[in-house]
């Protein structure tokens, strides 16, 4: 009896007999996955806000990733698949890696490189540091309490305790729960993954207390998905349940069911009064404008103190339902299908019966107006306008459609990481806004073409069949680990119609758990016909370069960092210090010599040069932005502001050709950006106003060219118009004040009356300020051209010409003017 306790306390030391390197690691990357959600998520939008976070969560990854290698090269053996996988994940990094060196940013491409870099660095701690029981038991856990953790958060922020921006988004006239991701969408996969990983850990409870936790947080998580309202979330539901629980044993499969239908049930018992007492919250807590503060509210506090004790009771009822079922209806039912359970086929009996209730539960929903009854109002409004026609459908198959021309145009290296970004106003059908394609795969196509894609799809099929095989052929190896499918698979799913994969947690938390649904199967995975090239000088190639690479990037992530660093002292001593600009472009300068690919750098500087000149007249200033639109040109040749950079700058230049066809390829570039049309109509018009009377042909060319933008810009107008029913059309898209300005007074001197009174008349219709004459002063212009326009047509509108000469009456002598030379 002696020597087995030796034996297995040997045994148990052994699993925890871990270097000091292993344990520096296994603690950095459990704190990464505490810490990191509650910055946004790590998310990857695009700008100088979002990058602060992002390079604090790749410096922390690589520094963890630079440590690992050390033990990586004790690990890594070339006979064994795992090294396939490694060199997989690094192939993936390659494409990202190639494609940046024509990318349509290189500042958003190099970004992905560090991003696909950590994705992999992720994807080798799961791989390489789950092989032993004990850290599969910590990684399960520590996963597991850290989801439990932001969705606690996302409940105090729903209940008024605290205020985190964004934690709820006003969409519509309803608050939608977003948590530390601040978009409701992706905090919905993200709670779908949650949702079965609970169940999970619950039916597979070897004992009846290691599931109470896991049961007390089912009405939480259910609750908050709910309150999310996402509809793509809803539909996507029953196929991940597909996808998951042919795994189970019909009896657990069972036990899943019921737990998930008693936590439903349950959550829908205090759903109406929490969905009103939250919305109260909200509006005493959220900000109601820009310059609001928040006001959180005590948890003493009446609605606060109900919402928390339904929600607590909702969960106390479900945890007993739970033990109940653990201790008695389990173990009955298990005894009862035993025999079913022997038969083939027995694993795709439930799933075939989700089907079919599925499909009747659906139908009557839609048919019944007694079951739309039960739900609150927002939530059965959400469900039942699920359809192909919705708003939200209809936009994503835009961005789809919309990416597979960019594809036509970039097919097997793609555009390099950010290239959706940098380069879709150029082929949107509409003029909508997305910094995001809304789908991983669609935004990997697009990013690292064809190429990247296959080694990306290549990836994840070659892990999901290896585990799947793996799991069905070892059943003696089956375990807890099955979570980290579940939790992959969930949000891979849900990012196939969102950008999950877009924050940088999500990103290595998904592929960490791919590596780690793989861990345990060390033995399994062995390549014994390999073993001849598993020599020192052969297996060690891998972790060197792996070293390397994370020691090169580590390195780059500190450089961008300390420029984003200078570039918000200098934004700071702008906004808070007021500083003259010679005391702030140090700051800035530092910025751009460290990273001058930096859009936000340059573009910054650019601005305040222009405002400089505008202020002072100093053409100085116009000479000092020259070298610097060159300079970022060559990294962002599809910028839209730096076009418009440059445009500004060849006009204070005095190159008035040069400016105009600047604009022109702003228009090509950005064919549904109403700026451009709006500069280049105004441009062509002073143009051909400045020669009219001298050189006649040049003013009839220029102002024809401004009626033809203006053409223009009513042709796609009309083609707005056959957009879906249901589709929004995104930015707008319309004359603005100035183009009718323009336009009108073209009309005006070609004596085309009727039209100029007819482009002109909105303009009347905004009120005349007195005291912004310069921010009025395009109003007061269009309102003199149409006054001039009407008295040629033999009408007059007195009340207008007094109002307008009330507040300027300067314009009285200019309208004469008109109405004597027009």
């Amino acid at each position: 009896m002696k020597t087995k306790n030796k034996a297995t306390t040997t045994k148990k030391n052994a699993e925890y007999n871990f270097s000091l390197i292993q344990w520096t690691c296994i603690i950095c990357v459990s704190l990464f996955f505490i810490i990191s959600p509650f910055y946004s998520g790590l998310f990857n939008g695009y700008d100088v806000g979002h990058e602060n976070r992002l390079y604090g969560g790749l410096l922390a990854t690589f520094v963890i990733a630079a440590l690992f290698t050390f033990f990586f090269f004790t690990r890594f053996q070339i006979n064994n698949y795992k090294s396939v996988f490694s060199i997989l994940m690094l192939l993936l990094s390659t494409a990202y890696f190639i494609s940046s060196f024509n990318a349509a940013s290189i500042h958003y491409a190099r970004n992905m490189v560090m991003i696909s870099l950590a994705i992999t660095a992720f994807f080798m701690f799961g791989l390489y540091f789950i092989t032993l029981d004990a850290t599969k038991r910590w990684f399960v856990s520590l996963i597991q309490y850290s989801i439990y953790f932001v969705v606690v958060f996302g409940l105090i922020n729903l209940f008024g305790q605290t205020y985190y921006p964004d934690a709820l988004w006003l969409a519509d006239t309803n608050y939608r729960l977003t948590s530390v991701f601040q978009y409701s969408n992706t905090y919905a996969g993200f709670l779908i993954a949650a949702l079965f990983s609970s169940l999970y850990l619950i039916v597979h409870s070897k004992r009846w207390y290691n599931g109470i936790i896991h049961a007390l947080m089912l009405v939480p998580i259910f609750l908050s998905f709910l309150l999310t309202y996402s509809r793509g979330a809803l539909v996507l539901v029953p196929f991940l349940l597909l996808i998951i629980i042919p795994f189970f044993t019909v009896a657990r499969q069972i036990m899943f069911l019921f737990y998930l239908l008693c936590t439903a049930c349950v959550s829908f018992l205090i759903l109406g009064t929490i969905t009103s007492n939250y919305d109260a919250i909200a509006r005493i807590v959220q900000p109601q404008n820009d310059f609001d503060p928040a006001a959180p509210i005590s948890f003493w506090s009446e609605l606060p103190l109900q919402s928390w004790g339904l929600l607590l009771a909702a969960s106390v009822l479900t945890v007993g339902i739970v033990l109940v079922s653990i201790k008695w209806l389990y173990p009955w039912i298990e005894s009862k299908l035993a025999a079913f359970s022997q038969k083939k086929w027995s694993f795709a009996a439930i799933p075939v019966l989700i089907v079919g209730v599925g499909l009747i539960l659906s139908i009557l929903f839609i048919s019944s107006g007694e079951i739309r009854k039960v739900l609150p109002e927002q939530i059965a409004n959400r469900i039942e306008s699920i359809n192909f026609q919705q708003h939200s459908v209809l936009e994503r198959a835009t961005f789809y459609k919309d990416a597979l021309k960019v594809l036509m145009d970039y097919p097997l290296l793609g555009t390099g990481g950010g290239g959706w970004t940098a380069i879709y106003q150029e082929y949107q059908s509409n003029p909508y806004s997305s910094n995001q394609a809304h789908s991983y795969f669609v935004q990997t196509l697009v990013e690292v073409g064809v190429v990247g894609f296959i080694v990306l799809v290549a990836t994840l099929f070659l892990i999901y069949f290896a585990f799947i095989k793996l799991y069905i052929r070892h059943k003696e190896l089956r375990g807890n680990h099955f979570i980290f499918f579940i939790l992959s698979i969930s949000i891979l799913v849900h990012s196939s119609i969102d950008f999950d994969m877009s924050y940088l947690y999500l990103s290595v938390f998904v592929f960490f758990c791919l590596g780690a649904m793989l861990a345990p199967y060390n033995d399994q995975l062995v390549i014994s016909k390999w073993d001849n090239y598993n020599t020192p000088k052969l297996k060690y190639i891998v972790p060197s370069l792996f070293g390397v690479i994370m020691i090169i990037a580590l390195s780059w992530t500190i450089r961008q960092n300390y420029a984003n660093q200078y570039y918000g002292q200098a934004m700071h001593k702008a906004a808070v210090e007021k500083l003259t600009l010679d005391k702030l472009l140090p700051d800035l300068d530092k910025a751009i010599n460290i990273s001058p690919e930096n859009p936000a750098f340059t573009l910054t500087k650019l601005d305040w040069l222009y405002q400089a000149y505008q202020q002072s007249n100093n053409k100085s200033f116009v000479e000092q932005s020259r070298p610097l639109i060159q300079q970022l040109k060559q990294y962002e040749p599809f910028n839209g502001q730096l076009i418009f950079a440059e445009y500004r700058n060849f006009k204070n230049s005095g190159a008035y050709k040069e400016a105009v066809t600047t604009l022109n390829d702003g228009i090509a570039r950005f064919p549904w950006d109403i700026n451009f049309y709006e500069a280049a109509i105004m441009e062509h018009y002073l143009l051909g106003l400045s020669t009219n009377g001298t050189d006649q042909t040049n003013t009839t060319e220029n102002w024809n060219k401004s009626l033809s933008i203006y053409s223009e810009v009513l042709s796609k107008m009309k083609q707005l118009e056959s957009l879906p029913e249901g589709q929004l059309q995104g930015r707008i898209f319309e004359p603005t004040p100035l183009i009718r300005r323009a336009i009108g007074a073209i009309y005006f001197y070609q004596k085309e009356f009727e039209l100029s009174v007819e482009i002109l008349q909105p303009i009347t219709l905004q009120p005349l300020q007195s005291d912004n004459p310069n921010k009025d002063q395009v109003v007061r212009e269009g309102v003199r051209y149409y006054l001039a326009s009407l008295q040629k047509t033999g009408k007059q509108d007195a009340d207008l010409e007094n109002s307008l000469f009330s507040i300027d009456p300067q314009q009285k002598i200019l309208l004469n003017q008109l109405e004597n030379n027009g």
